[in-house]
């Protein structure tokens, strides 16, 4: 689609100043040939090859599930760094300690009987109001 610079009459578009924008600038952002985002075919193609990777790793860590699946991503990473050159980022220290304190938290209650004691009263709370359960 091209936007035409000057209108039926032959005068600017109302409120465009070419000084303000640059006779190039706007000639090229009028006439149609302004790309927001210049990205050649390689960067497509190098995308698509990443996130199959991506998605491989996954699907293969879903496919044998457990530990693996944590293996199987970190052998994504290094299928990314070595072959495609990406640097990695920083790990993500707070969601890392916001998962430990979580499993810490899961394994005092099962250690102190504290999971027993919340699934009795879940079966209580479950059995007096069935119909709570969808």
């Amino acid at each position: 689609m091209r936007i035409r610079c000057s209108g039926a009459s032959g005068e600017r578009p109302a409120g465009i100043s070419y000084e303000r924008l640059g006779a190039r600038a706007s000639r090229r952002f009028f006439t149609g040939t302004h790309t927001p985002f210049a990205v050649n075919q390689g960067e497509i193609n190098m995308f698509f090859a990443e996130f199959c990777i991506v998605i491989l790793a996954m699907i293969l860590g879903a496919r044998f599930g457990g530990v693996f699946f944590g293996m199987a991503g970190s052998v994504g990473l290094m299928l990314l760094i070595l072959i495609f050159g990406l640097a990695p980022a920083s790990p993500p220290i707070a969601v890392m300690l916001i998962m430990m304190s979580v499993v810490l938290a899961a394994s005092t209650l099962q250690t102190a009987g504290g999971m027993a004691f919340l699934v009795r009263i879940a079966d209580r709370l479950l059995r007096r109001h069935p119909r709570a359960v969808t």
